[in-house]
């Protein structure tokens, strides 16, 4: 029922365009769960992305044009001509401008063969038609998890944002993002010169549909995790891990009660595990250790 796609958005930090990064693995994805009736039309996504892409190094290539230095494709271009304009000419760097405008060149040639009197709303909106069919045609929910945000410098957090923003409102597809909150905000505030709290809760808002803020730790459950860290790393058999799975599973969801807490030995006794006496010595660390990790 589900094609379920994992996006790690540092991995692609220094990808042409982060935006069409997140694009181009999504089509991928499409293009490999079709049955060979719909290859094709998967296929024609990947040709969108590429178009989408062209049209936005041609963006760049008329802002430089222009006088405007960018960064991106371009950005060892605009550093070298930095320097010939500062006075500190070397063959390298009038190379570097050289290399700069002939890579737009090349790379506008190898993603778009035939030019076309189309323009990025145009490209978008047939973009998002043919998904919306493919997707219905496969007959399964798209998920995609997004990790690694907040790791990204914040012009690339925001194309990817940017991104998702495309997709949304689609049918059949979801998007879940981890990230810390704190990062994305500054990201948010750093790529649009410093809006007013207001304006980057407003962004987030309108992206963020549902946000799941995820509390921390507290010392029963640092504790658990770390008795079945141990559990897991011993002799113990899949079983009785399990068992001691589930038994914590159920004291943690009692915790808040003023008999919540429980020792080594009740639990041992509660699920009928057997331990051998490392380990036992080794989770009565444990239980010294999680109130300092808390």
């Amino acid at each position: 029922r589900y094609l379920v796609i994992k996006f790690d958005a540092w991995m692609y930090q220094d990808f042409d365009d982060a935006r069409a990064a997140l694009m181009s693995v999504i089509s991928g994805a499409l293009v490999k769960a079709a049955p060979p009736a719909l290859k094709d039309r998967a296929k024609s996504l990947i040709g969108r992305v590429n178009k989408l892409r062209f049209l936005g190094v041609a963006l760049e290539a008329g802002a430089w044009a222009m006088g405007v230095p960018t960064f991106g494709a371009i950005s060892k271009g605009v550093t070298a001509a930095g320097a010939l304009f500062s006075g500190s000419q070397e063959d390298t760097n009038l190379e570097a401008v050289k290399d700069a405008a002939s890579d737009v060149q090349s790379r506008g040639a190898s993603l778009l063969r035939e030019a076309e009197e189309k323009g990025p709303p145009d490209e978008i909106d047939a973009f998002r038609a043919e998904f919306k069919a493919v997707l219905q045609d496969l007959g399964k929910t798209m998920v995609v998890f997004i990790d690694n945000l907040d790791r990204c410098l914040p012009r690339n957090a925001i194309e990817t944002m940017e991104a998702v923003r495309l997709f949304l409102f689609m049918p059949n597809s979801a998007f879940v993002v981890a990230a810390d909150e704190d990062m994305i905000r500054h990201a948010v505030s750093q790529h649009f010169n410093s809006p007013s709290q207001r304006h980057i809760t407003d962004y987030l808002d309108k992206l963020i549909q549902v946000p799941v803020r995820v509390p921390r730790a507290g010392i029963q459950e640092v504790r658990a995790y770390l008795i079945l860290l141990l559990a897991s790393r011993s002799d113990l058999n899949d079983g009785a891990v399990e068992k001691l799975r589930l038994y914590l599973i159920d004291r943690l969801r009692t915790s808040w009660k003023d008999d919540g807490d429980f020792t080594i030995n009740e639990m041992l006794t509660q699920s009928g595990v057997q331990a051998s006496k490392e380990l036992a010595t080794a989770w009565e660390m444990a239980d010294r250790m999680a109130p300092i990790l808390a």
